[in-house]
C-alpha cells in the first residue's frame, strides 16, 4: 500500500530471462500491475476486486519506445492514473545497475480524501501486485485460433489437415521446388522452428484461398454476384426519363 505517491522500476517481461531460455515452447507470458479496489482487511472478506494498471506482454512492443515486452498502460478509466517511461538506466540504484534495461512508473497513492470532512484523509491499506500469468498454447489450438481468423470456423478435418501440413513443413520434408539439384534437397530437407513452420504454412494457406485455378469453378466467387443475381427486381430499370436501364448483374449496374 502507498500513502503517497510512489515511483517503482519494474522489469519488461522480456529482459527477466524466461522467454529467451525456451524460445520455442509455444508460452504466451505476461506480468499484470494492478492494484485491489478494497482495503486489505475487506480483500480477505472477499470484497473488491484486480483494477489492472499496466501490464508485459512477451512478444508485445511498448507504446513509446516500442521495444518488445515494455510496459504498457491498460486501455480504459485507469490509463489517465499513470505512464510508463522505459530505457536503460544511467546510474545505479537498489536493486538495478547502470546499463540495465527496466521501466518505471509512478504509483497513485491509495490514500483519499474524507467525504464528511474534507480537511482529514482516509489512509486505505489498498495493496498493489505484479502477477506473472503463462499459458501454453498447444499446436491444435494455434491452427485453430488461425482459422477462426481466417474462416466461418475450423472443422476436425481441416485441423487435422493443417497438423499434417505443419509436421511436413518443420521437418523440411515439403518440397516447394521442382529444381532436383543436391542443393536445393538439402535447404528443403532443413528442419525449420515453430515460429517458421508456421508463418509458412500461414502464409501458404493464404496464396492457396487465393489461388483461383484451385477451385472447382476457375474463378473467385462475388458475394456482390450472387446477392444481385438473386434479389435484385427480374424486370428492367429506368434510370432515365423514356430510357430503360442495365439489366441485374449487368456491368456498371
Amino acid at each position: 500500500p502507498t500513502y503517497s505517491e510512489v515511483t517503482v522500476l519494474l522489469d519488461p517481461i522480456s529482459d527477466i530471462g524466461l522467454n529467451a531460455s525456451s524460445p520455442e515452447d509455444g508460452k504466451g507470458r505476461m506480468c499484470v500491475l494492478s492494484r485491489w479496489t478494497k482495503a486489505l482487511e475487506d480483500k480477505a472478506a472477499g470484497e473488491g476486486y484486480y483494477f489492472p494498471l499496466g501490464r508485459s506482454v512477451d512478444g508485445i512492443p511498448g507504446e513509446l519506445n516500442g521495444n518488445d515486452g515494455d510496459w504498457n498502460r491498460p486501455a480504459g478509466h485507469s490509463a489517465w492514473q499513470l505512464g510508463y517511461s522505459c530505457g536503460v538506466a544511467n546510474n545505479t540504484g537498489t536493486n538495478f545497475a547502470v546499463g540495465e534495461y527496466m521501466c518505471e512508473v509512478t504509483l497513485p497513492k491509495t490514500s483519499k480524501q474524507n467525504l464528511k470532512n474534507p480537511m482529514l484523509t482516509d489512509e486505505l491499506n489498498t495493496p498493489y501486485y505484479v502477477t506473472y500469468y503463462e499459458r501454453a498454447l498447444s499446436l491444435r489450438n494455434e491452427l485453430a485460433r488461425f482459422l477462426h481468423l481466417t474462416t466461418f470456423g475450423p472443422t476436425s478435418a481441416e485441423l487435422d489437415a493443417l497438423e499434417a501440413t505443419y509436421a511436413s513443413i518443420k521437418d523440411g520434408t515439403t518440397d516447394n521446388s521442382t529444381d532436383t539439384s543436391s542443393t536445393n534437397t538439402t535447404a528443403a530437407a532443413t528442419s525449420l522452428s515453430h515460429s517458421e513452420a508456421m508463418s509458412k504454412l500461414q502464409i501458404d494457406w493464404v496464396k492457396a484461398q487465393m489461388d483461383p485455378t484451385t477451385f472447382t469453378s476457375g474463378e473467385f466467387s462475388s458475394h456482390r454476384k450472387y446477392w444481385r443475381k438473386r434479389l435484385n427486381p427480374r424486370r428492367w430499370e429506368t434510370y432515365r426519363i423514356g430510357e430503360a436501364g442495365p439489366a441485374p448483374c449487368e456491368l456498371h449496374s
